[in-house]
């Protein structure tokens, strides 16, 4: 596993650790910081070799979190949904990164 691999999944691992804490009351600036960091997460996933349908989600889920443009959803409880499943899909997502990668390298 190359140093760009690791830096991606450590990455990503940051990404799911932001939105877990995000679950809990925390200033606006950190939903700010978890939005930039959570869309670049979710964008990098969208130029894996994944299938189009799972690229399509995570392209979903980089519109929903992007700063630039934000999406109000109103209630905090709807953000907490979704960033449990933001998570979610960004943990099967590294799995299956690293399995891939596992997997390139006993070929190899």
């Amino acid at each position: 596993m190359g140093a760009q691999d690791k830096f991606s999944l450590y990455f990503t691992g940051t990404a799911i650790l932001l939105l877990l804490i995000g679950l809990t009351d925390c200033p606006y600036g950190y939903y700010t910081f978890l939005r930039i960091i959570t869309t670049i997460s979710l964008a990098w996933f969208c130029f894996m070799d994944f299938p189009v349908f799972a690229r399509f989600i995570f392209l979903l889920g980089a519109i929903l979190y992007n700063p630039v443009f934000p999406i109000h959803l109103g209630d905090r409880d709807i953000w907490r949904v979704f960033n449990v499943i933001t998570a979610a899909a960004l943990l099967v997502g590294g799995i299956a990164v690293i399995h891939k990668l596992k997997h390139k390298e006993i070929k190899e």
